[in-house]
């Protein structure tokens, strides 16, 4: 069983979101980076909001394909972003790649984007291993994103791409992606488990180290399809936290 070995929380009700309770913990005091137990990468200071891995139309292809899935994904995809866009008001939403599932799903993604464009000042699209040429052709999608205070967004499918590229790179520290759906198993050792969205952060032991190389953050799954991916093992010399998010608490598990 993970042991949580941090815990720094707070709930509490979105007055414009409905009924959705939400909590949040500081992941970077440093620099005042917020993770939100809805999915969600949130600076004060800067005023972006980024979310990775939206899979948006994931229950389309998964019945075209002969599945039963219900069709609550899109719902509940757009709820969150809806309420998360009322409570903080973003001057920039970043929508770190994979934002379509299949291109089976254009159209509803197209719909999608159409809606969230008029509610924040800009909308950043990333391209990941997921977008197709039908949604390309028609909105405008990105390879990276550089935000003040060394953030370089990326969705993390072709990393060596990105990282190779100096005007990526120049002054940049940490690298946030998705692609990987992190999450962590909790269990009671009696057959119940708990499996949740989880933000890893990985930096190198030596905190001297500054460079997007070694600093390494990747987003939980916005969909909630998709959740537990596996994650490649992290370097003898980096440090690796896990934050785990559930409904109500935001964790640092070990």
């Amino acid at each position: 069983m993970g042991s949580v070995v941090n815990y720094a929380a707070v709930s509490g009700n979105a007055p414009l979101a409905e009924t959705l309770v939400f909590a949040t913990a500081k992941v970077c005091p440093e620099n005042d980076v917020w993770l939100d137990s809805r999915g969600a990468l949130w600076h004060p200071g800067s005023r972006w909001l980024a979310v990775a891995d939206l899979h948006y139309g994931y229950e389309l292809t998964m019945r075209r394909a002969g599945g039963l899935f219900p069709q609550w994904g899109m719902g509940d995809i757009r709820a969150r972003l809806q309420a998360l866009i009322r409570h903080y008001q973003p001057e920039k939403l970043i929508l770190a790649g994979d934002v379509m599932d299949s291109s089976g799903s254009a159209e509803e993604t197209l719909t999608l984007l159409a809606a969230l464009q008029p509610q924040v000042p800009t909308l950043i699209c990333l391209e990941g291993n997921h977008e197709r040429p039908a949604l390309l052709k028609r909105w405008t999608f990105q390879r990276w994103h550089r935000e003040d205070g060394g953030y370089l967004f990326h969705h993390g499918h072709n990393p060596q791409e990105v990282l190779d590229c100096p005007e990526a790179t120049a002054g940049a520290t940490v690298q946030i992606t998705g692609h990987w759906h992190p999450a962590v198993t909790l269990n009671d050792g009696a057959g119940t488990s708990m499996k949740l969205p989880a933000l890893i952060q990985q930096r190198p032991r030596s905190r001297r180290t500054l460079s997007v190389h070694h600093h390494h953050w990747i987003l939980p799954a916005f969909s909630p399809w998709a959740r537990g991916g596996r994650l490649p093992a992290p370097a003898e010399n980096v440090r690796q936290e896990t934050w785990a998010c559930h409904q109500r608490r935001v964790f640092a598990v070990g």
